[in-house]
């Protein structure tokens, strides 16, 4: 059976989730001027974003054992398509902050069941390699991301704020197209638990408590760039948006897809810990030069960079358990997400916090951004801790 036509359905799938997560935030700086929302409203909103996907981290890992794969991959693209489209049409017909926050619990749920399914559908593809087809999957959400930010900061650039919201309107047929091409593509066989290890064993494993705060590192690390660069550029640097755009968060997208696409192409030959503790340095690096470096075009560049850093390091962990708990299947993936998810909620949201309590200041957004080098260095220390953990084990073998 040819399953390339499923492949490419998993691809685009992710450009569907790269859509749902990244395109609000592009949007925070028009929503701010047309509706006069608080800094603390759009933390609460990304919040609320990553919350719902918590949610469904928890929930598929129970209900996926009871629903086939090919409906909930249908479902979490329609519910995507959903949301996109209702982000530009709510806000319009009824209370703007609340309309938002409906579209966003939509499309995050989506998102976050898409998110939940997708990895362990291509790794049960035939003649799939681990590390190396996780990494080209999860390089699609960030090719997704670059095109996001291009087509986006292009369209707004040509219709000004005013018509914002044909934006998400347009961006919601590609979830749906999805959705069409995952009810007829052929589908894998599908275990949840492969040789029986269930969630319960995975919690009582310490090393997988450690993997699961490394992904709340990762997530946290990638959203506080993601999510706030941009608005970062713009009003934290005084860069025009279409610039700011262009040279800090379609660099920091470009570099994250790149770095995915050259780990998958190289076939899993590069040690996954080395790259790991390589990613985790550099992240450090760059989010400390992004905030202290006082040229603006010097300060756009390290955000970018910090894309190359960031981007090996959620596929990096999953592969890093995969290794290790080869029976957690599915569930494992979801519980893994899970992880990456309250990273990716609370990240962003003390990003946005930390900004809105030194609002009066020039440093606001600065010192916002600076709470997120600690998190690769949390990362850094798990990655040194596991590879600890193995050599002694290694030793006593």
């Amino acid at each position: 059976m040819n399953f390339k036509k499923t492949k490419a359905a998993c691809y685009v799938g992710y450009i569907t989730h790269s859509v749902s997560v990244n395109l609000a935030p592009l949007l925070f700086a028009c929503l701010k001027r047309t509706y006069d929302l608080s800094l603390g409203y759009l933390a609460a909103f990304t919040l609320v974003t990553f919350v719902v996907q918590i949610i469904m981290d928890i929930s598929a890992a129970a209900f996926m054992e009871k629903v086939s794969f090919r409906a909930l991959a249908v479902i979490s693209q329609l519910l995507s398509g959903m949301g996109l489209m209702l982000l530009g049409v709510l806000p319009l017909v009824m209370r703007p902050e609340v309309g938002l926050l409906i579209a966003a619990v939509i499309y995050s749920s989506g998102g976050g069941l898409s998110e939940v399914l997708l990895s362990p559908l291509v790794e049960a593809l035939p003649h799939e390699t681990g590390s190396s087809s996780l990494s080209i999957l999860h390089s699609f959400y960030s090719w997704g991301h670059v095109a996001v930010i291009l087509i986006t900061t292009g369209v707004l650039g040509i219709l000004g704020d005013a018509l914002w919201f044909l934006v998400p309107i347009l961006w919601s047929l590609i979830p749906f197209w999805c959705a069409r091409r995952f009810a007829t593509v052929p589908m894998p066989e599908m275990t949840c638990h492969e040789e029986g290890l269930g969630m319960g064993q995975l919690f009582k494993c310490k090393a997988f408590a450690l993997l699961l705060l490394m992904m709340f590192c990762s997530g946290s690390a990638e959203q506080i760039m993601a999510q706030w660069s941009s608005y970062y550029a713009e009003v934290g640097l005084g860069v025009p948006k279409v610039t700011g755009d262009l040279v800090g968060p379609c660099i920091f997208a470009l570099m994250m897809a790149l770095g995915r696409t050259l780990y998958g192409n190289s076939g899993g030959k590069l040690r996954i810990k080395t790259t790991l503790t390589l990613s985790a340095i550099v992240t450090f690096i760059c989010f400390v030069a992004a905030v202290f470096v006082r040229l603006p075009l010097g300060s756009l560049i390290s955000l970018g960079l910090s894309g190359m850093g960031i981007s090996l390091m959620w596929p990096g962990i999953l592969s890093l358990a995969r290794e290790q708990y080869r029976g957690g299947g599915a569930s494992m993936f979801a519980v893994l997400a899970f992880g990456g998810d309250v990273g990716c909620s609370v990240g962003p949201f003390l990003t946005g916090i930390v900004s809105e309590r030194m609002e009066n200041t020039d440093t606001a957004l600065r010192c916002g951004i600076l709470t997120g080098a600690i998190f690769p260095m949390i990362m850094l220390v798990g990655v040194v801790m596991i590879s600890i953990a193995a050599k002694r084990k290694k030793q006593a073998q």
